[in-house]
């Protein structure tokens, strides 16, 4: 890795001041007697910048329209993420917002791993 790459990597791990939790959808579990979607943590306190990106994105089904403002969550390089992982902040300005992810792919001498996602309710199943 070239001097520049890793002043830029830590530059953008500086500006990563919340703090979030990685959940990963893992199949069901049964709860009381019924079937519940678990989720696996995947890691914890992990550095996270959100960024919103001023757009939204909408779709239409039927005659039901919905519009969804497009943010960006910004991670360390090398962080273990997939498509529809929850990030759930657990410190900083955004404490009990989640987001899922949406697209995970990353390009190549990257400063960090910048992913587009959508806040989410909160899953019922999670614990309080």
């Amino acid at each position: 890795m070239s001097a520049a790459l890793a002043r830029g990597r830590a530059a953008a791990l500086a500006r990563m001041t919340s703090r979030a939790t990685i959940h990963r959808p893992g199949g069901f579990a049964e709860v009381e007697g019924f079937k519940v979607k678990a989720w696996a943590i995947v890691a914890t306190d992990v550095p996270v910048r959100l960024r919103s990106r001023g757009a939204s994105s909408a779709s239409s089904i039927g005659t039901v329209s919905t519009e969804v403002a497009r943010s960006e969550a910004h991670l360390p390089i090398g962080t273990d993420l997939r498509d529809g992982d929850l990030l759930e902040v657990t410190a900083g300005e955004h404490v009990g917002r989640v987001v899922r992810v949406v697209d995970s792919e990353t390009g190549d001498q990257a400063t960090a791993l910048r992913v587009r996602v959508e806040t989410v309710p909160r899953p019922q199943e999670w614990p309080a």
